[in-house]
């Protein structure tokens, strides 16, 4: 089983400080603004008609809930879905990480936005052959995790067998 990957300070500077200014200069514009990302990458041909079991990478209980809604999901894009067992391994985990806002020079406010991310791996259960990896993001007040989990699990679910440079969406 894969270990979770950790990140340090810089490389989440890295991934939050576009999401915060992206919005900002879109709503500068007038421009709707588009607060999540998704992108899906293809590493080898898929084979067809296979069952899918999707595995919580840990026992977060964002991550069970979440591995509770994926059947219907998978089902919903065509796929088959098995619940344990099947040749494919849809492996996923999700992050909450705080944005900070500056509020004013030097000036921080960390009770601001929140980052909330899902990153799903296709693999063979068997050799661990991997098919197709994929990530989402969605930029949001802190209120609705379960909504905001739901809604981008069932984005990236969509995504699966198709290799797609990062595009935005927004949530409603």
């Amino acid at each position: 089983m894969a270990t979770r990957r950790r990140s340090d300070p810089g490389r989440r500077l890295l991934i939050a400080l576009p999401l915060a200014l992206v919005p900002a200069a879109a709503l500068a514009r007038g421009e709707a603004v588009e607060w999540g990302q998704v992108h899906g990458s293809v590493h080898a041909p898929m084979p067809e008609g296979l069952a899918i079991s999707p595995r919580a990478l840990d026992d977060r209980p964002e991550n069970i809930r979440i591995l509770r809604k994926l059947g219907d999901a998978l089902r919903q894009a065509g796929r088959r879905y098995q619940a344990a067992g099947a040749p494919l391994a849809l492996n996923f985990d999700t992050e909450v990480e705080r944005v900070p806002q500056r509020l004013h020079r030097g000036v921080a406010d960390t009770r601001g936005r929140v980052k909330f991310a899902i990153s799903m791996t296709l693999d063979e259960a068997a050799s661990g052959r991997r098919f197709w990896s994929g990530e989402a993001s969605y930029l949001a007040p802190a209120n609705d995790e379960a909504a905001i989990f739901d809604q981008i699990a069932r984005l990236l679910v969509d995504e699966i067998g198709r290799s797609s440079r990062a595009r935005g969406f927004t949530l409603e």
